[in-house]
């Protein structure tokens, strides 16, 4: 039902990347990260991050889009 989407029980779909256990390794100036994807958020260095955006913003110093930054969700774009 369409109703539920606005409900407060309702959950939201989960979106995943890739399959739990897969790791992403991002360059940044000079440093490679090794990020491992987890059922409940990601993997950087034995710290746990909700987001990417939030390990982005750890990476860098700075907010960003960690889509962006990791250079994910952009397929089919030219």
């Amino acid at each position: 039902c369409i109703r539920d989407r606005y409900t407060k029980d309702a959950k939201p779909k989960k979106q995943t990347l890739a399959p739990v256990g897969t790791k992403i390794i991002k360059n940044y100036k000079g440093q490679d990260y090794v990020i491992r994807i987890l059922e409940s958020g990601y993997d950087l260095d034995g710290q746990h991050f909700k987001t990417l955006s939030g390990m982005a913003k750890k990476i860098t110093g700075m907010k960003i889009s960690g889509n962006a930054f990791f250079g994910l969700g952009q397929r089919g774009k030219r």
